[in-house]
């Protein structure tokens, strides 16, 4: 899958170009472990593009209107905690007490989905022909983009509607790698993206 950027006439919002080159950025980061030259890198480029997002969100998140797809789409589970919600974005995250595997909390996101139509996607959108964790389940890492490394564990993986919609959802366990494993609060992030977004940020592969 490659990523080209769309001219400013047709392409989607600058705010929404922005937001998916943090999410992809921030998939980077949770799938694989970087070397310190890498590292600060990529830190540098995701805290860049970050900055840019942000104060073009401030500018824009108000005017933004979510369609009600995207607003059933990102679940909000009993419990959950510190909700935030990114309107511009199409997002959602919060803090759940639930402990991992998080059996509940999926179950529940999978079965609500299910009712309103969605499939669940066997490739990570980002990675083509990499399992999402909906076949391979739980992956787990050390993160050595912060300081102190921190141990992780992440499940990531999207849905579909017939419309061509995508919804992705990453919970993730995070605590220090030197410290006591923190199993018990699991961070759920939603990311909504309209099929329109998609096929003009995206380039399908041959």
């Amino acid at each position: 899958m490659t990523l080209r950027r769309s001219s400013t006439a047709d392409g989607p919002h600058p705010a929404v170009w922005l937001i998916f080159l943090v999410v992809l950025a921030i998939a980077g980061m949770l799938t694989r472990s970087w070397t310190k030259s890498q590292d600060d890198n990529q830190r540098a480029e995701l805290q860049a593009a970050y900055s840019e997002y942000a104060a073009e969100s401030d500018r824009t998140i108000h005017k933004a209107d979510p369609s009600q797809e995207a607003t059933d789409a990102l679940i909000v589970l009993d419990g959950a905690k510190d909700v935030q919600r990114a309107p511009a974005a199409h997002g959602v995250s919060y803090l759940l007490t639930q402990p991992f595997p998080a059996h509940n909390a999926l179950n529940q996101i999978g079965k609500q989905l299910n009712e309103l139509g969605w499939t669940p996607l066997s490739e990570d959108i980002d990675n083509p022909g990499m399992p999402s964790s909906h076949v391979r389940g739980w992956t787990e890492y050390t993160d050595v983009s912060v300081k102190p490394s921190r141990h992780e564990h992440l499940w990531k993986a999207a849905w579909r509607d017939q419309a061509g919609n995508i919804v992705e959802y990453l919970l993730v366990y995070s605590y220090p790698e030197k410290g006591p494993a923190d199993l018990q609060t699991v961070h759920v992030h939603g990311m909504y993206t309209p099929a329109s977004v998609l096929g003009k940020i995206y380039t399908p592969p041959p």
